[in-house]
């Protein structure tokens, strides 16, 4: 699909398993670019614009069905890849997969990756690119390209809106949910995935090593009444400030271990965590 009328000022494309590619001419046109679930590999051909890797390109609107409904707004806006020789193609949003990188005590499980630019050249925009994942508000999120490590994104955006977008930093980014969905504002295309992290409690001493998780799971995820402090030996726990915060996860141990049926040890063990 070739978009090259100077009449409508927007106009709409549609990809599909028989249209992947569309190109685009003209600068002054809005483009509404939706991309239908089966497509393989979309793109976006902006050569038009592009001279030695960098350009200037018009406003581009992104649904994209074969994506989890991803939805990427380019205003208009500078352009510019870390390759001299780019042709200004742009591989459209499509799923993908990343490798996360391990932390001491945390488990992560990646929710969505979603691959959009280029895989090999960094592309760099002048204004903020916003980009909504449906259904992944409150989850982590980061980025990663050949040869540079997984990064996550902890920036939280001043709001939701073009101008929070336009003051981030060279190739900066920020998050920010916005009702079931999540938002990131950046000034760069790569690989971005969400994810979430569960912390594994452990016991630092005291003969009560293992993850306490598993200890709780052997017993169907419920303790009976007075056997929670029996497990846990009747003594306090030497835990590390984040496994006694990630127990907060286990509020069923204080519930269905009452002080006053235990033994007194016991209950100072339980008020331990109280």
């Amino acid at each position: 699909v070739v978009v090259t009328a100077a009449t409508p000022q927007t106009n709409s494309v549609n990809l599909s398993s028989t249209t992947t590619e569309v190109t685009i001419t003209n600068p002054n046109q809005i483009v509404n670019i939706t991309v239908e679930n089966g497509t393989v590999d979309p793109t976006m051909n902006l050569s038009s614009f592009i001279t030695a890797g960098s350009g200037n390109i018009p406003e581009i609107n992104i649904t994209s069905s074969s994506a989890r409904n991803v939805v990427v707004a380019i205003p208009s806006t500078s352009i510019t890849s870390t390759d001299l020789n780019w042709n200004g193609v742009i591989a459209l949003p499509k799923i993908t997969t990343v490798t996360l990188p391990e932390t001491s005590g945390e488990s992560k499980t990646l929710s969505t990756a979603i691959e959009v630019g280029s895989i090999d050249a960094k592309l760099s925009f002048g204004n903020g690119v916003r980009i909504l994942l449906p259904g992944e508000t409150g989850k982590k999120v980061g980025f990663s390209r050949t040869g540079i490590s997984f990064t996550e994104i902890t920036s939280i955006c001043t709001d939701d809106s073009q101008t929070a977008g336009n003051t981030l930093a060279s190739d900066g980014d920020c998050k920010i949910d916005v009702g079931s969905d999540l938002v990131i504002w950046t000034k760069h295309f790569t690989t971005f995935a969400t994810y979430t992290v569960t912390v594994r409690v452990t016991s630092g001493g005291g003969g009560h090593g293992g993850d306490l998780q598993g200890l709780l799971g052997g017993f169907g995820g419920r303790l009976g009444r007075g056997l929670g402090c029996s497990l846990l030996g009747g003594h306090r726990l030497g835990l590390g400030p984040a496994a006694r915060a990630a127990f907060t996860s286990f509020p069923f141990l204080l519930r269905t271990t009452p002080r006053q049926s235990a033994p007194r040890r016991c209950g100072t063990a339980c008020a331990f965590f109280s």
